[in-house]
């Protein structure tokens, strides 16, 4: 008896979403839109290098897509991901320790189908799926006399003594889901959440207002 109201509101909702999936369509013109706003990145734990990189993040991003059909969509998604780490390494057992930092930017490009799903005039429900490719670049920073600096002190670009920097992409699947409301004919604000198996995980929930034209 507890899982009746429950499955009754799924089967309110579907119902909601077939019965505004079913009306006539015939006047739809297709259409592009734009968005931006705020992302927030999480980036699992990964091994580069020696080092233990993940982090937590806010980035901008931007996105475009082309709705062909009242339910289908293309989407293209950019958006950036930072994460710094500072280690001691030992470069040989008679040599002393030397502070080496890591900074590790990836600029990840998504392309994605999406499926849509109104929920009423007003609100709709986006199921996406796609690729997502991630373009990274590493930047190392040796520092001397690693045994006298104090915690507070960092390894970077600034008071390195040598650098070196590297380029890779990697790619992964994205899933996907947001719910949009639509204010104006033109406008509306999404939130969203999507998972990839990039590197060990990464996931991101965002923000953003559309433009329609």
């Amino acid at each position: 008896m507890k899982l009746i109201k429950p499955l009754s509101c799924c089967v309110l909702i579907l119902n909601s979403a077939i019965v505004f999936a079913a009306q006539d369509t015939s006047n739809f013109t297709p259409y592009f839109a734009i968005e931006t706003g705020i992302a927030t990145n999480t980036l699992n734990d990964f091994e580069q290098k020696n080092f233990s990189l993940g982090d937590d993040n806010f980035a901008l991003k931007i996105g475009a897509l082309y709705q062909f059909t009242p339910q289908w969509s293309a989407q293209f998604g950019v958006a950036t991901s930072i994460s710094d780490n500072d280690a001691q390494f030992q470069t040989n057992e008679n040599s002393e320790y030397a502070l080496t930092g890591i900074h590790f930017k990836t600029t990840l490009f998504s392309m994605e189908a999406g499926y849509t799903m109104p929920l009423s005039e007003s609100w709709q429900l986006d199921l996406n799926a796609g690729v997502i490719v991630g373009k990274e670049k590493e930047e190392m920073f040796s520092c001397p006399e690693a045994s006298s600096l104090s915690w507070s002190r960092v390894c970077s670009s600034h008071n390195g003594v040598s650098t070196s920097s590297d380029t890779s992409i990697s790619a992964s699947y994205i899933l996907g889901a947001s719910i949009m409301y639509s204010f104006f004919d033109d406008w509306g604000i999404k939130l969203g959440h999507s998972y990839s198996g990039y590197k060990e995980g990464f996931s991101q929930t965002e923000l953003l207002v559309q433009y329609r034209f």
